[in-house]
Order: C-alpha cells, then structure tokens, then sequence
C-alpha cells in the first residue's frame, strides 16, 4: 500500500464531536488518548520530527512498531517543533478549537514554553487539560522523572506481585501506564462534562504513582488499623478462598473461584465433596480463610487427577466459575473472542492488514470504530494547519523549510 494508502476519516462513537490534542509519549498519554480515538474522538496527535519513542518499542515488522500501530490507532498525526516559537504558536491555534489536551511533559515545561493549561485555557476557557506525570504537579518529588514500572515500584504495588519466595515480579505488559490512562480518559470526561454545564475546564493532575496506589485499596485500612503489612502470596488472593490456580493432571492451569458461600458449594459438588461445604468449618467465608490448607490440598488433589476436558465439562455442568489460562495463539483461535469482534482486522498502510485487540467498551447506541492503525509521522500536518490554523500550502511549506513542521506529504490522499 504504502504512499497510495487512504485513510478512513469517518469517525464514529460517542465521541465524534470532540477534538483532543495528544502532547503525549511513551505510553499513558498515548494511552488516554487512544481510547478517545476509539470512542470516536478527534485526536490530534502532536509528534516531534521523529516520532513518538514509542513507535521504536517492541518488536517490528518491515520497518513498522507493530505496538504503536495499536496505540496510536484511529489519530491523526502532525509533526511540530515545540522548542521554536512558530511550533509553540501553532499548538495555541490548535487549542482554541480544541475540547481537551492530554500531555506528559515534566510538571512546569509547557509553562516554560508558554503552552501550559493557564495560557491555553485564556484562548479557550473551556479546554480540559490531562496532566500525566510520574509524581504530580506538586509535593516533593515533583521534578522526578518516572515511567510506569517506575512509579509502580514506589508506590508498593510491585511489593505484592509474584511468589513470596522470590523477588518482586512485574506484569509483562505496561500496567501502571494502562491504569493511568484509563483514569486520564475517566477523569477528563467527568472534566468535560462539567465544562458542558459550566463553561469553565480545568487541568487534572495526573500521577502513575498514585494510579497504581489506588489498587492497593484495601491493604491501606489494613495497615493503618491492624499493622498488616501484605505480601507476596503467588497466584493466590489474601483472606480469599477459593481463589487459586490449579493444574490438572495433563498440565493445563486453570484459575478458580469460590470464594463466596453459593460458589463454594458448587465447587465442593462438583468435585464431589459436598460433605466440606456443610462443614463448619468451611462453609463461611471467613472460616475457610482460617482454615484453607486443608482445602487447598484437597482441591491440588483432585485436580492431579483429572485431565483439562473432563474438569471444563464438570464445572460447567455444576456452575463453578473458573476460567482456563490461555496463550496469544489460543486466545486467537478462542470462537468467543472472534464473535466479540475482539481480534479485528485494520487497515495499515506498510502491512497492508494488521490484527488489533478490539474496542473496549463497545457502546451499543453509538458504536465507535477501528479505523486504521498508525499513520506515519506527520502525514496529516498539511491538512490539520491548512484546516485549522488557517495557513495556505505555501505556507506550510515555508513553515516546513524553517524546520517548524515536518509532512508527509500522503496527506494529500486522505479521503475528506
């Protein structure tokens, strides 16, 4: 496809009538603003003449970051210099017709460069502006630089996750960063939603740290009434039973719960020991914590002995909720994830097609869309400042001369 490639700009989703500025890398910005996108959003997507660093991790295929084609999925693209004050210009015309701005500069640079939410919001006072950092805009740790993993370590989240035996894991994926995002998206439409009623946006102080803090809801009452400090416990769940990973005997892990009374006695059923569900105990909740060993060994017991077909059809049959662990590839060739729609196909203008994860939510009034999956750098910087800032051709060429912006000039393809 390459240079004749043509990008579909139908947008669709609950989204469709809003504009949002990404000022965003590497990855919780782009993140937050990919679920715009997805919703139906139009995001603009302000990269520097290299590109986002992200389209330079994870694996690639011919020449393209297969990560990025996701991430930056459904955005449009321009290349801007934000250190020259022409670049600087261009980002105040942009935000005067803009609903949000989502960035993750260090806290205090776009003031520095005269864009941060204060300037931007006296040319537009309704504008909502997404401030991702590692630590906050304020406190003592401000001027830290933080990635997600980072701040995940700092903010005791990475204490708890692994065996107890053996240094603190990590997910293999960038988890802080999806969690932040998914409180930018949240946080601005509650913003948005009151700048609708008020006319008035504001900034939101966004930090990793505290995005992965708040998974640890129920450890800080915890500690701060009983001193208890948790740890690492594997697969299970504390003070949670049944709520484990088991494998059967041909080597297939599945993850069970039956940590509520009705669930506990269908699993107790199912492995035909209803006798442990009467038990006192263990038929409470708070009983089998006290005394799960016994439940525990019983459950690896019958397990060893039962190959993955015969347990999947006695749990169904018995209402026992449990899920197996899939891989990539089964979870590919799983019928539920085909009829959920959940492994598209997309449009890419170097692979020709691309498999992405699907649209989550799925809104059922107001579908939004997979449109295409990245664009390259700056393909759409002509036709964003000629649409929207008001220059000419020439213009932006001479723009591009000076080293202001930077195109790619398949633009001119783009379907209206």
């Amino acid at each position: 496809m390459g240079k004749d490639m043509v990008f579909d700009q139908n947008r669709t989703g609950p989204l469709a009538a809003y504009r949002v500025i990404e000022m965003a890398s590497t990855a919780a910005g782009p993140i937050c603003g990919r679920m715009m996108a997805d919703a139906g959003a139009e995001v603009i997507k302000i990269e520097p003449f290299s590109g986002d660093p992200i389209r330079t991790a994870g694996k690639q295929n011919k020449g393209k970051g297969l990560y990025s084609a996701s991430l930056l999925r459904n955005k449009d693209t321009i290349a801007v210099n934000l250190k020259s004050d022409k670049g600087r210009a261009i980002i105040k015309q942009l935000a005067a017709h803009a609903h949000m701005v989502i960035q993750n500069f260090l806290p205090g640079k776009l003031d520095a460069w005269g864009i941060g939410y204060k300037e931007l919001s006296n040319i537009n006072p309704a504008i909502v502006m997404v401030s991702i950092s590692g630590y906050g805009q304020s406190g003592p740790l401000r001027d830290k630089r933080g990635y997600g993993v980072i701040c995940e370590a700092f903010s005791g989240l990475r204490h708890i996750i692994g065996d107890p035996d053996r240094p603190p894991a990590r997910v293999g994926m960038a988890m802080t960063d999806y969690i932040t995002g998914l409180y930018g998206a949240m946080g601005a439409m509650m913003a948005l939603l009151n700048a609708k009623d008020t006319g008035i946006g504001q900034e939101i102080d966004l930090a990793l740290y505290e995005a992965a803090f708040s998974l640890l809801e129920t450890h800080v009452p915890n500690y701060d009434q009983l001193g208890t400090i948790v740890n690492r416990v594997g697969p299970s769940l504390p003070d949670s039973v049944v709520n484990n990973l088991y494998r059967t005997r041909d080597n297939v892990y599945l993850h069970v719960q039956g940590s509520q009374d009705p669930g506990f006695a269908r699993l107790m059923n199912a492995i035909e020991r209803p006798d442990i569900a009467q038990d006192e105990r263990y038929r409470t909740r708070r009983a089998r914590v006290a005394n799960a060993d016994y439940v525990e060994q019983t459950l690896e017991s019958w397990f060893a002995k039962h190959d993955i077909i015969d347990v999947e059809e006695t749990f169904t049959k018995c209402g026992v909720t449990y899920g197996r662990i899939n891989t990539i590839d089964q979870v590919f060739e799983d019928p539920h994830f085909q009829a959920r729609n959940m492994l598209p196909k997309v449009s890419d203008d170097v692979l020709g097609e691309i498999v992405l994860a699907g649209l989550v939510p799925k809104f059922l009034g107001t579908p939004g869309k997979l449109r295409h999956s990245a664009k390259p750098v700056g393909y759409d910087t002509e036709r964003v400042l000629t649409e929207f800032c008001g220059f000419n051709k020439d213009e932006v060429s001479r723009l591009e001369r000076e080293g202001v912006v930077k195109c790619d000039r398949a633009e001119t393809s783009v379907s209206k």
